[in-house]
């Protein structure tokens, strides 16, 4: 299936005890809509506030609902910020997790002197000037295989860091009267918080608080510890999936 949600209410993706998260919602759903336990595997692992367009899961289900009428039913049986766009039966090999060939993010800042309701749950609100050619050149650099250790989560020691930047670019728009960049990351996986870290430092590139050589010099130091803080949460969306 593929689901989008907003984010915003929900502890991230994967399934919690404590807090409740988007798994725990689909999977309570689901279960009632298919008359059995349900088990999902999901493309990716959204983070607390992270929203996603086309997250893609997998289950199996000896369930009787006609694949074309699961999202009808499940819009039933879920809440409206949590939503099936579509479903298909795949091969029993096939893995929402383990079969993607690539995935694209995308995270939006909304540049402008003041907040506007109306985009604070999907960008981040910063405050002009921001040099947006500053921030393309860092972001060039980005693309191939890369070790990147500077950009991943400083709690995510063991997980090899080397992924493949397949593109990257800003686009610089006007969305209803409000300047929107919209930053489009297109790799071969994503370590943890590695798109929000990203992020963080090309924002303090474009405000003139990190040169082009001193972002480059945080990527090659391949250490967290080098880098700034992460974009919050709220800009980030999973995008698109590839198979």
């Amino acid at each position: 299936m593929t689901v989008a949600y907003d984010g915003t209410n929900y502890h991230g993706f994967q399934r919690q005890t404590r807090w409740t998260a988007i798994q725990n919602v689909l999977e309570s759903g689901l279960t009632k809509i298919f008359g059995g336990a349900i088990e999902l595997s999901a493309a990716g692992r959204t983070d607390a506030g992270v929203h996603a367009r086309e997250q893609v899961v997998s289950f199996f289900t000896e369930g009787s609902i006609p694949v074309e009428k699961i999202p009808i039913a499940a819009a039933s049986v879920l809440p409206p910020d949590i939503v099936v766009c579509s479903a298909r039966e795949v091969d029993e090999k096939f893995s929402a997790r383990f079969s993607v060939v690539s995935k694209i993010y995308i995270y939006r800042v909304h540049i402008d002197e003041t907040s506007n309701p109306l985009l604070d749950r999907y960008a981040w609100h910063v405050r002009p000037p921001i040099d947006v050619d500053q921030m393309s050149a860092a972001l060039t650099m980005l693309i191939g295989r890369h070790d990147f250790s500077s950009f991943r989560s400083s709690s995510e020691v063991e997980r090899n860091p080397v992924r493949t930047m397949l593109d990257a670019v800003i686009d610089d728009d006007v969305v209803d009267g409000d300047r929107v960049l919209t930053i489009r990351l297109h790799a071969d996986g994503f370590l943890y918080r590695m798109a929000r870290n990203i992020v963080g430092a090309l924002v303090k590139v474009g405000r003139g608080r990190l040169t082009v050589d001193g972002f480059k010099e945080i990527f090659e130091a391949r250490d967290r510890n080098a880098a700034p803080p992460p974009a919050p949460p709220q800009g980030l969306c999973l995008y698109k999936v590839f198979y």
